[in-house]
């Protein structure tokens, strides 16, 4: 009786003895996964960490600033300066200008003169409005005068004025020749306004760039009245 009682005591402090040593264990393992776990996140925050703002910093501070200066240096190089084009501009006009000799300009002038006469006398006839029939005798008094200096001119400079119109002048009159009414004064309208900014190129060019000194005289002092004719013609116009 007594040895069995000794076994069941034994047996039970064995019992015992494992289920502390359980727990202790079991305690440890938890207190190991928690301090892995902890050192984990802190080693994975640590890195994360350092990587993003060396990330950051290489994107922002070299990535930018890159793209930012080649983008900058792009558009410097290829955008076109405001001087160069004035340039460009300016020796065409100039280049226009030269081309334009004498013989050229007398016989341009000549046929744009006629013009304006012979389709302001068809004006004076078959135009309704007032305004336009006053313009057509403002431009035949006008540019008669004109066709006197412009002959005086061209016998200084040893040529002899062309005394017919050019095919585009020609076209343009027949036109006004076949429009009545009111299709009449448009059309002279349109004519006079469209021969008026050519005249007006014209003498300017020549006037700027003469090879004969008669001529360049007669072409500066005839671009003031051209100008005035095409303003008022662009009135008529705006107003029809």
């Amino acid at each position: 009786m007594k040895t069995t009682l000794q076994y069941g005591v034994a047996a039970l402090a064995i019992t015992v003895g494992m289920g502390f040593g359980a727990i202790n264990a079991s305690a440890q393992t938890s207190a190991s996964g928690t301090t892995n776990a902890t050192d984990a996140a802190t080693t994975g925050s640590q890195t994360g960490g350092t990587g993003s703002a060396a990330s950051g910093t290489m994107t922002n501070d070299s990535g930018s600033a890159a793209s930012g200066t080649s983008s900058g240096t792009t558009s410097a190089d290829t955008a076109p300066k405001k001087s160069d084009n004035a340039q460009a501009t300016s020796a065409g006009a100039t280049g226009a200008a030269m081309s334009l000799d004498k013989a050229s300009f007398a016989e341009q002038a000549a046929s744009a003169n006629m013009f304006e006469i012979e389709s302001s006398k068809l004006a004076k006839k078959h135009a309704k409005s007032k305004d336009v029939k006053h313009f057509a005798e403002m431009m035949i008094e006008d540019h008669t005068k004109a066709g006197k200096r412009f002959e005086e001119a061209a016998e200084k400079g040893g040529l002899t004025p062309a005394k017919k119109l050019s095919a585009k002048h020609e076209a343009a009159l027949q036109e006004l020749e076949a429009a009545n009414g009111a299709d009449f004064d448009r059309a002279y309208i349109t004519a006079q306004t469209q021969a008026h900014m050519e005249a007006v190129t014209l003498f300017k060019n020549y006037s700027e760039n003469p090879d004969d000194k008669a001529l360049g005289a007669f072409a500066k002092k005839t671009l003031p009245t051209l100008e005035k004719h095409l303003e008022h013609v662009q009135k008529l116009g705006s107003a029809g």
